[in-house]
């Protein structure tokens, strides 16, 4: 081991100590650290320019990685302008927030989406936004475009722990029973299709509807969007019955940042549906 140490790049600098250590200058210690702390240091900057994180004051630092008195100094000289907390066991901080967090979801009081979120759907054709493949006339003479992403919440939009995102449409009774609802989500602000490269299937709902619930030509369906726990529940239930004909959840959402406001997601425009695709 001491041959190989005083052949290496720091074998000037590096000293072997018999039988099991090494004693490493400072100066080298620091590289160790410095990539990730630059990169999480960038991230944090980026983040608090966002219009919705501008007013954070306070930033608490966990984990491992915070144990070092160094990366700490290098984040209080980032964050000047923060107030900086540690807590005595940052990396155990991680673990006691799994465990409360696996008792009760609700000590999230909020989470920033990832993701936009949304389904696949019909909307009345645009001609400043939809292409002409996507067009198409239903009966009755209503224009529409076809496979757009029809959006629920939008990337970077902070929800409260299980809010809602609610959306009316109109079935028709030619599904012959049962229907998919496509679940898709995207790195984009506002998608016009589920085909846009940033879109990605991530789920899908199969609707089993009764005679009861498609004994009308036109009937109502409301879909629901819930954010709680690590899951994306969705839900689509008749409005005339008040069954839930159709579930799904979807995993592996992240847990994010907290605080306030949620707002709803507008109504849908004049003349569009999004009604189960067959």
């Amino acid at each position: 081991m001491a041959d190989v140490v005083k052949d290496s790049v720091y074998g000037e600098s590096v000293v072997y100590k018999s039988p099991d250590k090494l004693r490493v200058p400072w100066d080298i210690v620091k590289t160790w650290f410095d990539k990730s702390v630059d990169n999480t240091k960038n991230h944090v900057k980026h983040l608090l320019e966002k219009p919705n994180i501008r007013g954070v004051e306070t930033i608490i630092l966990v984990g491992g990685f915070v144990e070092s008195t160094y990366v700490q100094e290098r984040f209080r000289e980032a964050l000047g302008d923060k107030r900086i907390i540690i807590p005595s066991e940052p990396g155990l901080a991680v673990l006691k927030g799994a465990v409360k967090f696996g008792h009760n979801p609700a000590v999230v009081a909020s989470r920033m989406m990832d993701y936009t979120y949304g389904v696949r759907g019909d909307l009345a054709f645009d001609p400043k936004k939809h292409k002409e493949e996507n067009k198409m006339v239903k009966n009755g003479g209503n224009v529409l475009a076809k496979d757009c992403f029809v959006k629920f919440c939008s990337i970077n939009q902070e929800v409260l722990f299980g809010q809602e995102f609610k959306r009316k449409s109109r079935g028709k009774s030619d599904i012959k029973k049962s229907s998919r609802l496509l679940i898709y989500r995207s790195r984009d602000s506002s998608p016009v299709t589920v085909s846009d490269s940033a879109c990605e299937k991530i789920g899908r709902l199969t609707i089993s509807y009764s005679e009861e619930d498609i004994e009308n030509d036109d009937f109502k369906i409301e879909t629901s969007f819930s954010f709680g726990d690590t899951e994306l529940l969705v839900k689509r239930m008749m409005l005339k019955s008040g069954k839930e004909p159709g579930t799904s959840t979807v995993s592996g959402l992240k847990r994010k940042r907290s605080t306030p406001t949620w707002r709803k997601t507008g109504s849908m425009p004049a003349g569009g549906s999004f009604g189960a695709s067959k």
